[in-house]
Parts: C-alpha cells; sequence; structure tokens
C-alpha cells in the first residue's frame, strides 16, 4: 500500500519535468520579432475585407456600412472595430465609426452603444467629443472623416 503513496517529493520532481518540456519549447518573444520580418511603412497593405460580411452581427445596416468603410480607410480589421480591443489603432478606428455614425443617423447615444457591441452611451458620447476635437485640429482625421461620410451617403443614395 505504501508503494503507491504519491509524496511531495514525487509532485515536485513531475512538475520540474513539466515545466522543463515547456521552456524546451518556449520560443522568446525577441525570438518571435527577429524571425517574422516586419514590413516597412510604404509596403503596409490594406487589410482584406472578407466577402462573407453578412457574419458581423450589427444590428443596423448603416452601422455596418459605416464600420466596414472606416475600417477599410483606417486600415483596421472591422471585427476588430467591433471587438473589445484596446490598442491604440483599433481604438481611433472605433471612435471614429461612432463619429459618423452620429454625424450620419439619428440614432441616439445609447443605439450607437448597443450596435458597438454593448458599449455604454457615455463611452460614444466620449469618443464623438474627442473625435470632434481631432477632426477640427488634424487634417488628416478630418479627411478621413469627410471621405468616410461621403462614401456613406454614396453609398445609401
Amino acid at each position: 500500500m505504501e508503494a503507491n503513496k504519491v509524496t511531495k517529493f514525487d509532485l515536485h520532481r513531475h512538475y520540474v519535468e513539466v515545466r522543463r518540456r515547456m521552456n524546451a519549447n518556449a520560443v522568446t518573444v525577441t525570438e518571435l520579432l527577429h524571425a517574422v520580418e516586419q514590413p516597412k511603412e510604404e509596403e503596409a497593405k490594406p487589410v482584406p475585407i472578407r466577402v462573407n460580411a453578412h457574419r458581423i452581427h450589427i444590428p443596423s445596416p448603416s452601422v455596418r456600412e459605416i464600420v466596414f468603410i472606416v475600417g477599410r480607410m483606417m486600415n483596421v480589421s472591422p471585427w476588430d472595430i467591433i471587438s473589445k480591443r484596446r490598442n491604440a489603432a483599433v481604438i481611433n478606428a472605433r471612435h471614429m465609426a461612432i463619429y459618423c455614425t452620429k454625424e450620419v443617423t439619428n440614432f441616439s447615444y445609447p443605439k450607437i452603444g448597443k450596435a458597438f457591441g454593448g458599449l455604454d452611451h457615455t463611452t460614444c458620447m466620449h469618443a464623438c467629443k474627442r473625435m470632434a476635437e481631432m477632426v477640427s485640429t488634424m487634417p488628416e482625421i478630418r479627411a478621413i472623416a469627410e471621405a468616410a461620410i461621403a462614401e456613406f451617403n454614396d453609398d445609401s443614395v
């Protein structure tokens, strides 16, 4: 009966062996960065929009179109725009899409928040305020916003 008893030493030895196996196959972040060639600024390719766009669940067709237009213009996937990701490029694209939605529709902030995956209405208010400031001070942001709104209006006519 004593032969089947597992001791702390046996558990520790097993743990060490498992960790050794895991670390033997591990690749560090720096190794990955050196292994993958980073594209240069001028070589950056636009994010392709998938054909099965109907699989993104955005209740309003107008919001869906705006998300796709802004995603294409800002080189961000529409899936990222409606996701919970919080890196700078995705947040800027999401805020731009919210701003454009508010400009071209008569939706309330709670309705816009719901269309963007259940965001709080104050988040939408902040996004609109932030983008309005950026549009007034940064010409490149103004150009993106005007082009997105114009393309949406051309598509919807």
